[in-house]
């Protein structure tokens, strides 16, 4: 299945390959409204997304520094 990704429908990076506390993984009553609203085009504003975002540039800093010694 492919995702169409364009400016308006725009999806989390995440969604095919989530994390295990990925609104979209636990999907229970209580994260239906949040997976809507944040695996869509509000994904940037989603604290899950933030820390693997952030943790994910981390360890590619890590290892271009490591790359460069």
């Amino acid at each position: 299945m492919k995702l169409q990704q364009d400016e308006e429908r725009r999806l989390c990076p995440f969604i095919l390959s989530p994390a295990e506390n990925c609104y979209c993984i636990k999907l229970s009553s209580q994260d239906v409204e949040r997976t809507v609203f944040y695996c869509s085009k509000n994904f940037e504003s989603c604290e899950i997304y933030k820390g693997i975002f952030h943790w994910t540039k981390k360890k590619e800093a890590s290892k271009a520094a490591v790359q460069a010694l």
